[in-house]
């Protein structure tokens, strides 16, 4: 008469466990998602832009808890070739988020984001952006958007609703081919030691011959282990003592935007050497690469010399 007791006695506990392991993964995963979609109202495109806005994302969370965003598979749609575009990168409040990645030759790329989080009953905004091929073609038509729910990777989230918005622009190369800076990175005379106002880095950027640039800012991305205030008081010089961008109060992560103030003029079959300047406060296992990650991260616009 015992073991059945004992028998039931299990079953009953077993049961219970169950409902609750049940309801524990309800409740785990009760947000809801919501992506609005708006494509850029840029139509004209020149052959080699870069950081041409494509597609603005609102991911909006609903009331009952935060939610990670992991990853969005978007896709080009429109008459003209994948290649044209030489690599999409997602850009949140002035900062670019992930590396750029190409379109596989059906147009689509996936876009993974680290510690991602929209904030409960909160809207996150991402923008899509774009590098052109200095050789896209002329009369190829561009516009990105992401498909279907399905494509939205959320760690938390219950559901997702992919909302778009009115029928797309199509972005199309037109004129001339934009000029390219080349960056060249140039060995450091001295080894990099803790303490302030050291020089962590030297550069050169190089102008062709087709445009005058004027660069606005430009984005480094620390290859080596040091990260947010390992660097401090970072900016950026050329010359001796002429500095020409605000002052960083510290690496964000593991990158730094420099704005130059004003924006500096690199004159077409120029050259120019710049030392990355900061208050140095890791240990030598805080090893420091700063490197221009993706093409764009040169915030730049062709101009004529007066």
């Amino acid at each position: 008469m015992i073991e059945p007791i004992l028998l039931s006695y299990f079953f009953f506990h077993l049961i219970q466990l169950s409902s609750q392991v049940q309801l524990e993964k309800e409740v785990s995963n009760r947000g809801v998602l919501t992506v609005q979609l708006e494509n850029s109202p840029i139509q004209s495109i020149q052959p080699g832009s870069q950081r041409v806005p494509m597609l603005t994302i609102r991911a909006t969370a609903s009331c009952d808890e935060d939610i990670e965003l992991r990853s969005i598979r978007v896709r080009r749609r429109g008459l003209g070739a994948s290649s044209d575009i030489e690599s999409v990168y997602v850009m949140s409040e002035g900062q670019r988020i992930n590396r750029g990645r190409q379109l596989t030759r059906s147009g689509f790329a996936g876009l993974s984001f680290r510690n991602l989080i929209v904030p409960t009953c909160d809207t996150k905004t991402l923008q899509v952006f774009a590098d052109f091929s200095s050789s896209a073609a002329i009369a190829g038509e561009h516009w990105l958007t992401v498909e279907q729910a399905s494509d939205v990777d959320v760690g938390n989230a219950r559901s997702v609703l992919v909302r778009s918005g009115i029928a797309p622009p199509r972005g199309r190369a037109t004129g001339t081919t934009r000029g390219t800076i080349t960056v060249e990175y140039v060995k450091l005379l001295n080894t990099v030691r803790y303490g302030s106002n050291r020089t962590v880095g030297r550069f050169r950027l190089i102008a062709d011959s087709e445009d005058d640039h004027l660069i606005r800012a430009i984005t480094f991305t620390n290859d080596g282990a040091a990260r947010n205030n390992d660097l401090q008081n970072l900016y950026l010089r050329a010359g001796r003592n002429r500095r020409v961008s605000l002052t960083e109060e510290q690496l964000s992560g593991d990158t730094v935007r420099f704005v130059l103030n004003p924006a500096l003029l690199l004159k077409k079959n120029q050259k120019r050497l710049f030392q990355i300047q900061a208050d140095v406060r890791a240990s030598r296992k805080r090893t420091i690469k700063l490197l221009i990650e993706e093409p764009s991260d040169i915030e730049a616009e062709p101009t004529r010399s007066r």
